[in-house]
């Protein structure tokens, strides 16, 4: 994983940018708690919107890029980092 400068800048150290990625990780391998998965749900829904479904595919699985998601989710690239930035930040609201 890459570690975003705007989220550092933003608040979210690259110790929670792992953090929370590996709990993304863990959720699509199926091995987060519940109460983990229904988090990482529920912001998908409430930030994505009509593109939850590319959201949480772009957060939890690394062999996926943001052109893979534009092109298969028709969800534009600005838009993705700025769901990802939001969900990172809501995160630890």
């Amino acid at each position: 994983m890459r570690v975003s400068k705007a989220l550092v800048k933003r608040g979210v150290s690259k110790g929670w940018q792992h953090t929370i990625y590996g709990t993304c990780l863990r959720d699509r391998a199926g091995e987060a708690t519940a109460e983990e998965h229904d988090k990482i749900r529920r912001l998908c829904t409430e930030i994505g919107g009509i593109y939850k479904d590319g959201l949480y595919r772009f957060l939890s699985d690394p062999y996926i890029n943001h052109e893979y998601i534009r092109l298969y989710y028709g969800v534009p690239k600005d838009r993705l980092f700025r769901m990802k930035r939001d969900f990172y930040k809501k995160w630890l609201a």
